[in-house]
């Protein structure tokens, strides 16, 4: 590997050192905007569609009651 580098001259190096950069901050920046909860879609968020279905059904229980 490190004889493959070698051979480079020294703009091939940094336009691979570059290229890695920006692909690495294309990697966190997707990281970072899949971690982020209101970036998720509604129907992927399973705890608060659960919270909002038991809600009405428990009112609905202390209205009968």
């Amino acid at each position: 590997m490190f004889e493959i580098l070698k051979q480079l001259s020294d703009n091939q190096v940094a336009l691979l050192g570059c290229l890695g950069a920006a692909g690495a901050s294309l990697l966190l920046l997707t990281i970072s905007y899949h971690s982020h909860g209101a970036n998720r879609p509604a129907g992927r968020d399973l705890l608060k569609t659960q919270a909002s279905r038991q809600i009405p059904d428990q009112q609905s229980e202390r209205r009968a009651a």
